[in-house]
């Protein structure tokens, strides 16, 4: 604890398909009902890890905003499209179940991300219950994943475009960092493309 805000690392909030996910928690001193933001980091969706809030996190909580600050899966070796906005999705569901017991107000939660994080967090504030249903067996997996606020920063929004522009950049369809999230180029998986781009749920 340090300058009003106290420091959880290390929450398992999830465990989908074998894997542990994890979040680090700023919460604001004796916070009761603090509004609180799910950070989600970027790297691509192939790197990138949640102690890129280590700064922001406390900076937030002692201004009165909880941060929680997840990992998610990333497509290193398979794709993670859906599974990476389920996780982000979970994590949404996790802070609002546990509100009560971290002293934050379940009715004020919003999604902070960046890059690859900030598109994880626009299709989980804007794609509804499309991607919800695939864990039953998550701790708050009948919890409302709706939220107050989106703070996207400098985040993907139209994936086809994306993918279009790093066959530009790289000149190498292997390296295709869209591709791999998806797990398919998009004239293999149109529908995909759609439904893994928050602009598609835009209105």
């Amino acid at each position: 604890m340090s300058d009003g805000v106290t420091v959880h690392n290390g929450i398992a909030y999830a465990n989908h398909d074998g894997i542990e996910l994890s979040g680090d928690l700023y919460l604001p001193q004796a916070a009761k009902a603090a509004p609180a933001l799910v950070a989600v980091h970027g790297g691509g969706w192939v790197a990138g890890v949640r102690s890129a809030f280590q700064y922001w996190g406390p900076y937030l909580a002692a201004r009165g905003t909880a941060v929680f600050a997840i990992s998610y899966r990333l497509a290193i070796k398979n794709k993670t499209f859906p599974e990476a906005v389920q996780d982000v999705l979970a994590g949404v569901q996790f802070v609002r179940g546990k509100a009560s017991a971290f002293g934050i107000d379940p009715a004020r939660i919003g999604l902070l991300g960046a890059s690859a994080g900030a598109h994880l967090a626009a299709l989980a504030a804007l794609s509804g219950k499309k991607f919800l249903g695939a864990y039953p067996q998550d701790p708050f997996a009948a919890t409302d994943t709706s939220v107050k606020a989106l703070v996207g920063v400098y985040g993907v929004y139209d994936m086809h475009a994306m993918w279009c522009s790093l066959q530009v950049q790289d000149g190498r369809n292997s390296d295709n960092k869209v591709e791999k999230f998806i797990g398919a180029p998009p004239m293999a998986s149109r529908q995909a493309y759609f439904d893994a781009s928050p602009i598609s749920y835009a209105t």
